[in-house]
């Protein structure tokens, strides 16, 4: 083991994947060092290794050295939360599952990773809390946050490529590839929006997490504003990360949509 280089962080588990006979490869992401995938050896072969501490959702605090070949391996794993209410929900376990999967996409902007973990963090003790269309809520609550601390977030009070401000309680034209709400004198969108989806849309960047877990939602809001977001995620993020493996490329996509008028 590298001595020299040995870090002890607050993490939350990502994903887990058996390596050898009894080793996982676990991917972290921590509150300082970001996303790391680590060797966790004998993670397999024995139980008290590790003990609980590398189940999804876990908040954990690692200890880290450099090991063989300059690999990170992990020395030790403390349980600090296991956030096992969401386990006990289908509908909180399937939302959480899409907060870690979005996570583990985005957290390749090193920049982002502190902010990333703090909303991480508060996603997953609002699914804690939260009930049916309200885990909905939170999911899509942590996307357009978590855009939005890529520079990139999902722009709904005014035309996404001329800026101009939409009447209120009003439907309006939603076009994934070009940032969010258009307006139909720059050629609207594949996507009408209702007044009461745009409203749920607006409260996602202005209530906490915590909120949305509590909050009343009319649901068929809900259901519209599930597909529009995560038709926004497959098209920026999804097909981004595929192109060139850096959340950057988002911005670099929407801003060339935009200019396509």
């Amino acid at each position: 083991m590298n001595a020299a280089f040995a870090h002890t962080d607050r993490a939350y588990v990502l994903t887990r994947v058996d390596y050898a006979e009894a080793d996982r490869i676990v991917t972290f992401l921590c509150d300082r060092l970001g996303k790391i995938s680590v060797r966790a050896r004998g993670a397999r072969k024995s139980h008290k290794r590790f003990g609980g501490a590398l189940e999804l959702f876990s908040l954990v605090e690692i200890s880290v050295q450099k090991g063989r070949a300059g690999r990170l391996e992990l020395t030790e794993a403390r349980l600090m939360e296991d956030h096992r209410a969401i386990g006990a929900d289908l509908t909180r376990f399937h939302s959480a599952c899409f907060v870690l999967s979005l996570t583990k996409t985005l957290a390749g902007d090193e920049a982002a990773a502190a902010a990333l973990f703090r909303l991480l963090d508060e996603a997953l003790r609002a699914l804690c809390r939260a009930s049916g269309s309200s885990c909905t809520t939170v999911e899509l609550g942590f996307a357009a946050s978590a855009l939005e601390v890529l520079g990139t977030g999902i722009i709904s009070d005014r035309c996404a490529v001329c800026a101009s401000r939409l009447p209120p309680n009003r439907r309006a034209f939603f076009e994934p590839g070009r940032g969010g709400v258009v307006c139909r004198a720059c050629g609207g969108g594949s996507m009408i929006l209702t007044a009461s989806t745009l409203e749920v849309l607006r409260r996602l960047s202005s209530a906490s997490l915590e909120e949305l877990a509590c909050a009343f939602v009319d649901e068929d809001a809900v259901s519209q504003l599930e597909s529009a977001v995560k038709s926004f995620i497959e098209y920026h993020v999804d097909h981004g990360s595929r192109r060139a493996g850096h959340p950057a490329q988002i911005r670099s996509n929407i801003a060339r949509a935009r200019r396509d008028v």
